[in-house]
């Protein structure tokens, strides 16, 4: 990444985080010990590391997702709103939600352990994760009413307002919602190729 040829820009996102940035190749070389895999066998490669984002990565989400749900759950509680029963039932979703992904989990690491590798089913996975936890985040900005709306000098965000808005993105990290269910289609069901 430092080489001659190979500039990054940063892309500051709408959560005011520098996660992603935009490289510019112009004229970069690299030297075959650089090299990963057999030469012209790249796609391999990359899908090695699809498979890691898509897979075992995502599992400190598991972790997280807990913690938030729990802040979740305190949240209703200071503000008296577990005794309304349409919210007792979403945080129950809520809550459920992340128990889902928990056995999502074990079943990768089980097919990790069997096979040493995840197979087209880890699309099962990350399609849950993200829709999930796009509902999540919709309810914790729900649950906070207005104070959703109101943000600290500097464009402070608190963490929920942040993992709001870190959300939008999910869906299409690691290959949008709409390639996963392709995947699971094609790879997974044995559905023909959609028509392109």
């Amino acid at each position: 990444m430092q080489q001659a040829g190979v500039e990054t820009r940063p892309i500051r996102n709408i959560a005011n985080g520098l996660e992603f940035d935009a490289t510019f190749f112009t004229g970069a070389r690299s030297s075959t010990d650089n090299v990963l895999g057999p030469l012209h066998d790249g796609f391999k490669v990359a899908m090695a590391v699809l498979g890691f984002e898509r897979g075992t990565a995502v599992l400190p989400y598991q972790m997280m997702f807990e913690r938030e749900t729990s802040a979740l759950i305190d949240l209703a509680r200071k503000r008296g709103l577990v005794s309304d029963p349409i919210v007792r039932q979403r945080l129950a979703d809520a809550w459920i939600g992340v128990q889902v992904l928990r056995f999502n989990n074990y079943r990768k690491l089980t097919a990790i352990r069997r096979n040493g590798v995840l197979g087209p089913e880890s699309s099962f996975s990350k399609l849950y994760w993200a829709s999930w936890h796009q509902r999540l985040t919709n309810l914790e900005m729900e649950l906070m009413w207005m104070d959703s709306e109101i943000v600290g000098p500097d464009y402070e965000l608190n963490p929920m307002q942040r993992s709001f808005l870190i959300s939008r993105a999910e869906t299409i990290y690691g290959g949008t919602n709409e390639i996963h269910r392709n995947t699971i289609a094609e790879r997974v069901l044995g559905l023909p190729k959609a028509p392109r």
